[in-house]
């Protein structure tokens, strides 16, 4: 390390095994390392010092730059505001649609104004589904479901409207002698106008029917245009 090699080492630890003594050796020895050991911890509290000073020390310059920039409004960028926001917003839209939903179960017959709906139109060779705002009238009062429908059940609403307000899941099944209102995704089948009522028609949000039928016309998926699959 100080550009003394083995032999030299070798000579210094010979003098003071001569001159100080084979008993005295091992407790020199060991003072020295003690030493050594304090001589360390305080070179490494030192250096902690010294880092600590120019952490501190940049802290304070960054401070002074935030606090003397012009136009810089530091409450722009607290992004809670814009969280506060957007929840805000989402809770509005959630009071909204509750309202709706509300009003379509007091009146049934009414169709909201913010429900997309989609409509089959009965023919005999090349019915197609397209989109309809006319709602055939119902001889009753219409029926509300509001639990969704899973796969292999079947709901039928006789002489009448049938809304649901959730999902119809794949593998189910809704009847209805007059129109179907879905205020969620359709994936099972629909069969509106069951008794040969070709005013009836079908409603969605979100357009994935395995089968639609409008007075005992029927379509399957496959036959139907590709850019209704998915549509509201």
């Amino acid at each position: 390390m100080f550009g003394i090699d083995s032999p030299e080492l070798l000579v210094i630890a010979v003098v003071a095994l001569v001159v100080i003594g084979p008993k005295e050796l091992p407790g020199m020895l060991r003072s020295w390392g003690k030493w050594m050991a304090q001589m360390r911890g305080m070179a490494s509290e030192f250096r902690g010092h010294v880092d600590e000073m120019v952490r501190q020390a940049d802290i304070d310059d960054v401070k002074k730059q935030l606090t003397g920039s012009q136009g810089l409004d530091l409450q722009a960028l607290d992004p809670t505001r814009e969280i506060k926001s957007a929840l805000q917003e989402g809770m509005a839209e959630g009071e909204k649609a509750m309202a709706e939903a509300k009003a379509q179960i007091d009146n049934p017959l009414v169709e909201p104004e913010s429900a997309p709906q989609i409509a089959a139109e009965p023919a005999l060779e090349t019915a197609t589904a397209a989109v309809t705002a006319e709602a055939a009238p119902a001889a009753e009062p219409g029926m509300v479901h509001t639990a969704p429908i899973r796969s292999g059940q079947q709901i039928y609403a006789e002489q009448r409207d049938l809304t649901i307000l959730n999902t119809v899941g794949a593998g189910a099944e809704v009847i209805a002698d007059g129109s179907i209102h879905v205020y969620g995704a359709l994936r099972g089948r629909a069969l509106a106008g069951a008794r040969d009522n070709n005013k009836a028609r079908i409603f969605c949000r979100e357009f994935h029917a395995e089968l639609v039928a409008i007075a005992g016309h029927y379509k399957v998926m496959e036959d139907l245009p590709v850019e209704l699959r998915g549509k509201a």
